[in-house]
């Protein structure tokens, strides 16, 4: 499992999208655990601890595709 702290003093409506902003990352630090360990990573989280909330990913948000890295240029 991977967490990873986010500060973000924004609205409930938008704590996804922020999540969903920093998936990219997660996708490449999940990578490179894969890689390192040669195991999987089953799930990764955004920890928004200034709203007290978390949002979790699977395993099958973690892979990354043509559109991830695409998304990251």
């Amino acid at each position: 499992m991977e967490q990873y702290h986010k500060t973000f003093p924004g609205r409930e409506d938008l704590w996804v999208d922020r999540a969903l902003s920093h998936l990219p990352q997660l996708q490449i630090y999940a990578h490179a655990l894969e890689v390192a360990s040669e195991k999987p990573v089953l799930e990764a989280w955004i920890h928004m601890p200034i709203v007290g909330s978390m949002v979790k990913f699977n395993q099958t948000d973690l892979v990354i595709t043509d559109e991830s890295l695409y998304s990251m240029s």
